[in-house]
């Protein structure tokens, strides 16, 4: 994705901000955490990084990562939204963000709309809570059907199209009414995904893979075509990651 000229990326189930902040990380080729050592890099031995690229990658950003002001010279917008409607979650993501020092972080580029420090309390309807980081990463609290009408269609006027990267909620508990409200949010997002199809460039979900077993099966439920990129162990889970297909 870091090879466009325009990416809005969307984290609608944030939770603590993980994948958002290693994407900002990522794209920006900035250390998003102080590290004494490469080891400590979560995303070094996920099996579709070839280790010794990542870690000759890893070095490089620290050099990088004593300045926090981003110079772009190409035309390239690029913004980064999280929500996530748990409150705890988003306090979660303010406190990792200062710990990555994210609120530090400056991004210019050639392009006058990303240098362009966007008002979103103009708009949101007071009920949202909204945080902003950087002038390319904001928090939002809420639905993601609510943060969607109001935050990133809104940014889609600007930029046309938008991708989803995120770790869908499978829940911690095996009570009825948790497995019934994950179900109920899988086919919410996927009916959302179908809607929005045209807007979409690309959606990826990280989902837990024992859930197929216990009927919660989010390829089934979401209602449409998933290829799985990859499979992997988090925190003792295994999950994949998928990649949406179109039609």
């Amino acid at each position: 994705m870091n090879q466009q000229k325009s990416l809005l990326f969307w984290d609608p189930f944030c939770g603590a901000g993980t994948l958002a902040i290693e994407a900002f990380s990522i794209i920006f080729q900035r250390q998003a955490r102080k590290l004494k050592t490469i080891a400590e890099e979560g995303f070094t031995n996920l099996p579709f990084n070839k280790k010794d690229e990542f870690s000759k990658f890893l070095k490089e950003e620290l050099k990088l990562s004593t300045s926090y002001v981003i110079n772009i010279e190409e035309k390239f917008d690029c913004k980064f939204i999280c929500s996530d409607i748990n409150n705890k979650s988003l306090t979660a993501l303010s406190d990792n963000c200062k710990s990555a020092k994210l609120n530090n972080y400056k991004v210019y580029s050639e392009n006058n709309l990303l240098n362009k420090d966007y008002d979103y309390n103009k708009f949101l309807n007071p009920v949202i809570f909204h945080e902003k980081i950087n002038n390319v990463f904001n928090a939002f609290l809420g639905d993601f059907e609510a943060i969607a009408k109001n935050v990133v269609f809104s940014e889609v006027n600007i930029n046309n199209k938008f991708n989803i990267f995120t770790h869908l909620p499978y829940g911690v508990s095996q009570q009825m009414d948790d497995r019934i409200k994950i179900k109920k949010l899988y086919e919410r997002f996927g009916k959302f995904i179908r809607k929005n199809n045209e807007q979409l460039d690309d959606v990826f979900v990280i989902v837990n893979k024992r859930d197929e077993k216990d009927r919660i099966n989010f390829k089934l439920l979401s209602g449409v075509k998933w290829n799985a990129i990859v499979e992997f162990e988090n925190n003792g889970i295994t999950v994949e990651m998928l990649k949406y297909i179109r039609d």
